[in-house]
């Protein structure tokens, strides 16, 4: 994908509300146990946002995890070529 190509599926999918209102869910949905953190204040900032196309041609949007002004790992969102959400995960350094 070019650069306006991913910038035009980000604002056709909405990525940066998806992505905040799918960490959100992540969060409230799960104890901080049950997602093997042991920070609770952590946020996401969904303005910056990563691309990439994966291996097996899904792209992938990924945002930092902070806690304070520290990142401490990133949260991605898994899209098909369609637009439909295949996967989110995160990953904590």
């Amino acid at each position: 994908m070019t650069e306006e190509q991913i910038n035009q599926f980000i604002r056709i999918q909405k990525i940066e509300d998806e992505i905040q209102r799918s960490f959100e869910c992540l969060l409230n949905d799960n104890t901080s146990e049950e997602l093997n953190i042991n920070i609770k204040n952590i946020s996401i900032d969904p303005k910056n946002i990563k691309y990439k196309l994966t291996e097996v041609d899904f792209h992938s949007f990924q945002t930092s995890i902070n806690n304070g002004e520290n990142e401490i790992g990133y949260y991605a969102l898994l899209y098909d070529c369609e637009g439909k959400i295949i996967d989110d995960f995160f990953v904590i350094y």
